[in-house]
C-alpha cells in the first residue's frame, strides 16, 4: 500500500484556494473530553439559535400580515398601530439576541497553524456562516417588507392629497415626510367638506406611520450592516465547504461500492480456487 500521507500535505500547502478542501482532515490523535464537552456546547448555542430564528421567521410573518391589513383599512385604529409598533420591537429584540448569540458562537480567527484545521473548527466556522447568511437573509426580507409598506403608505398619501386638490412632485412629498411635520401640506386647505376632512386625517396617520417605520428600518439596517459584510466575505468558504462536504460523501459511498464489489469478487474466485488479492485503494477527497 502507497503512503501518500506526504502528497496530502504537500498539496495543502500547494494552493490557499484549496483551503476549504481540508475540511475533513484533522490532526493525529482522538477527541478529548474537553474538546467533546466543547463541541456539546456550541450545538447547544446553535439549536438556540435556530429556535430563536424560527420564532424570529413567525413573527415577521406576523408582522407581514398585520401590515397587509392596515393598508386595506383607510384610516386604522390606534390599537393596529399599537400591535405594528409591538412587531417591530419584538423583531429588533429577537434580532440583537441572535446577534449576540452568533457573536458567542464565532470561531476566533487564526486558530490554525497553516497546515491541518482540526475537524471541529472547520465545522464551527462553517455552522457560523451558515447560521449568519440565513440571518442576514431573513433580516433583508423583513427590511423589504417593511419599505414595500412604506412605499404603499406613500401611495396612499399622494391619493389623499389628490382628493384634497393639492398636487405635489415626488420631491416634495419626500421632503415633507422627511421634515416629520405633517401640516406642510395641510395647513392652507380648507377642512369644510366631510370627504376632505377624512382624507387629511389619514395623510396625518399614514405619515405618522411611515415615521415610526423608517426608524425602524434604519436601525434594524445599522445593526446588521457589519454583519451582511462579513457573511458576504465568508459565503464562498462556506459554499466550498459545503460542496466537499457533498464530494466527500460521494467519495465514500462509492469506496463502499466498490469494497463490496471487491469482496463478492473474492468470494468467487475461491470457490472455483482461484486466489484474489484485492487492494485496497486510497483516494484523495477533493
Amino acid at each position: 500500500m502507497r503512503d501518500r500521507t506526504k502528497e496530502l500535505g504537500n498539496t495543502a500547502e500547494a494552493s490557499d484556494e484549496d483551503e476549504e478542501g481540508r475540511a475533513l482532515m484533522v490532526k493525529p490523535g482522538i477527541s478529548t473530553v474537553k474538546e467533546e464537552k466543547e463541541n456539546d456546547a456550541f450545538f447547544k448555542k446553535v439549536l438556540e439559535i435556530r429556535g430563536v430564528m424560527e420564532m424570529l421567521k413567525k413573527v415577521v410573518s406576523d408582522l407581514e400580515n398585520k401590515q397587509k391589513t392596515v393598508l386595506g383599512v383607510a384610516l386604522p385604529e390606534d390599537g393596529m398601530k399599537r400591535e405594528l409598533q409591538t412587531l417591530r420591537e419584538e423583531i429588533k429584540t429577537m434580532a440583537m439576541q441572535i446577534q449576540k448569540k452568533l457573536n458567542t458562537i464565532e470561531p476566533k480567527k487564526g486558530d490554525d497553524d497553516g497546515k491541518y484545521v482540526p475537524i471541529n473548527l472547520r465545522m464551527q466556522r462553517a455552522q457560523h456562516g451558515v447560521l449568519s447568511r440565513e440571518f442576514v437573509e431573513l433580516m433583508d426580507h423583513c427590511n423589504t417588507i417593511q419599505a414595500s409598506y412604506r412605499d404603499r403608505n406613500v401611495e396612499r398619501i399622494q391619493r389623499q392629497l389628490r382628493i384634497t386638490g393639492t398636487n405635489v412632485t415626488d420631491e416634495e412629498l419626500d421632503g415633507m415626510l422627511e421634515s416629520g411635520q405633517t401640516d406642510v401640506f395641510t395647513q392652507n386647505i380648507l377642512i369644510d367638506a366631510k370627504a376632505t376632512k377624512q382624507a387629511l386625517n389619514e395623510i396625518e396617520s399614514r405619515h405618522d406611520e411611515i415615521l415610526k417605520l423608517e426608524r425602524s428600518i434604519k436601525d434594524l439596517h445599522d445593526m446588521f450592516r457589519y454583519l451582511a459584510m462579513e457573511v458576504e466575505a465568508q459565503g464562498e468558504m462556506v459554499n466550498r465547504i459545503e460542496a466537499n462536504i457533498i464530494n466527500s460523501t460521494n467519495y465514500v459511498e462509492k469506496a463502499v461500492a466498490d469494497t463490496a464489489k471487491a469482496a463478492t469478487y473474492q468470494n468467487k474466485a475461491r470457490k472455483v480456487g482461484i486466489n484474489v488479492q484485492v487492494v485496497p485503494i486510497i483516494g484523495q477527497v477533493s
